[in-house]
């Protein structure tokens, strides 16, 4: 009886199995591209910008200002323990949003380091995150050609632009990671 049982399960099994198949093989290549693409779309989903417990997210990035004066590499390196870097800013629009969280963190417009240096090599700004300095917002007379001088701090001046500092100064910063 046992060994009748299991046959019959296993004859089961197998008509299953090639019913299955069958309905694959007749549902065509645009129903099985269907089902791929829903499969993929549910990935897409998954990949969505999310941001962290206290960051504040802008188009597809995450921002987190931290209130404690770092220099300017202590701040880098803090940025990248989060798993961003130091704040780059790409447009007007984005600076523009920066200014006004930070203000709704702080009640004010602090000098604040982003991620702008020409550490490498006077004159040559770039981005610690890799990205290219093509957005400049410095105010009159900047950046100098002076060789210590050498990260942007936000929010300087009356006008709230950059300028160029010694990197050995604290101030608060925004991290932003991707």
């Amino acid at each position: 009886m046992k060994i009748l049982s299991l046959l019959v399960l296993l004859c089961a099994f197998l008509v299953l199995t090639q019913t299955a198949e069958l309905g694959k093989a007749e549902a065509g290549p645009g129903e099985e591209q269907a089902e791929a693409e829903a499969i993929e779309e549910s990935h897409v989903a998954k990949r969505a910008v999310y941001c962290p417990s206290g960051w504040a997210k802008y188009g597809s990035r995450c921002y987190y200002y931290v209130s404690a004066s770092y220099t300017w590499a202590q701040a880098e390196n803090y940025c990248v323990s989060q798993g961003g870097n130091l704040a780059s800013v790409h447009s007007a629009g984005e600076y523009s949003w920066l200014q006004s969280y930070i203000l709704s963190r702080t009640r004010g417009y602090p000098m604040t380091w982003i991620g702008g240096s020409d550490s490498e090599q006077e004159q040559y700004w770039f981005w610690s995150d890799g990205s290219r300095l093509s957005y400049r917002n410095f105010c009159a007379g900047m950046p100098r050609s002076n060789t210590g001088l050498n990260c942007i701090v936000m929010n300087a001046s009356g006008c709230r632009c950059w300028f160029d500092y010694p990197c050995s100064y604290r101030y608060p910063f925004v991290c932003v990671r991707k």
